[in-house]
């Protein structure tokens, strides 16, 4: 970038296009002025959030409170005694002259026949941090810029859910920080929290896995169950169901929905066709059927009070 008078001296005169080096250096310094890319390092401490956007191309990500909003909101109730309907705190990337405010939201009319409006009150807190990999500049209220970086094996990242800590060996195993967070706890001591919820969060999927597999495997039994009434010729009736836990009620009321009279006896495929995606209850059935089937061919004979009900 041609900055001094010496530079544009060198550029003769086709290139100055009739212009003096010094009117040369004046329009050059006057576009140089207006290209928001060049940004001035005093805008970094007046307005720096919208600087940094300007320098690196990324804007500055809002920082959720946390545990540091209580000091604000008793001091919003202390300062408005009166005002009573009170929402919960929010941020911004936004300078507030005091670092904070009360911010009024009027939400209309109570209704067309009704002459108040109703207002609610939330406190606002300047809270966000500028994001780079290896460190992050966080801003709270009207305090400077806090330079945190990030612990050795880990590294600054941001999602949809804004700031968070993530660990190198295991991209998965992240943490998304909060302002208390930043103020009070060491980078090692968030790094540390991040373990603890990625242990958490493995136990949990191992119990769901391990729930999974146990369903899984519940599934294959039923089904074989199912498979086996089905090959040794069993066959389903109303006292099953009852013998099998099923209430009377809810036994009719099904069969009567699916078109099964109560003095017949079905397959297990055609009860299963009617189960629904509720399998297990229906396994359990043919299950108490298969029973009474091997039963009576052991037997050779069938009692006639196992098929009334």
């Amino acid at each position: 970038m041609l900055r001094t008078i010496t530079d544009f001296r060198r550029l003769g005169k086709r290139k100055l296009n009739g212009r003096t080096p010094e009117e040369a250096k004046k329009v050059h310094d006057e576009r140089a002025r207006r290209n928001k890319k060049v940004v001035q390092w005093h805008d970094l401490y007046k307005k720096p959030c919208e600087a940094l956007k300007l320098r690196y191309g990324h804007e500055c990500v809002t920082v959720p409170l946390g545990n540091a909003d209580l000091e604000f909101n008793h001091k919003a109730r202390d300062m408005y005694p009166q005002r009573k309907n009170w929402e919960g705190s929010r941020v911004t990337r936004q300078s507030v002259p005091n670092g904070w405010r009360v911010r009024e939201i009027n939400h209309g009319r109570y209704s067309s026949r009704c002459r108040y409006t109703r207002w609610s009150y939330c406190v606002e807190v300047r809270s966000c941090a500028w994001v780079r990999s290896e460190v992050i500049y966080f801003w709270f209220s009207n305090e400077k810029a806090r330079k945190v970086k990030a612990p050795k094996g880990y590294y600054w990242d941001r999602d949809i859910n804004g700031l968070k800590l993530v660990c190198k060996a295991s991209p998965k195993d992240d943490y998304h920080p909060t302002a208390w967070d930043l103020l009070n706890l060491k980078p090692r001591e968030i790094a540390r929290v991040l373990q603890e919820r990625a242990t958490d969060r493995r136990a949990a999927r191992a119990i769901q896995r391990q729930q999974e597999k146990e369903a899984r495997e519940k599934q294959q039994k039923e089904m074989e169950t199912i498979r086996r009434a089905e090959k040794e010729g069993a066959t389903v009736c109303l006292a099953d169901s009852l013998l099998a836990g099923n209430c009377l009620a809810g036994t009719l009321d099904w069969a009567t929905r699916h078109g099964f009279d109560r003095a017949n006896h079905y397959t297990p495929s055609e009860v299963l066709k009617h189960a629904n995606g509720d399998a297990s209850r229906v396994a359990l059935v043919i299950a108490v059927a298969l029973r009474r089937h091997r039963k009576e061919m052991d037997q050779g004979y069938a009692e006639l009070a196992e098929h009334r009900a």
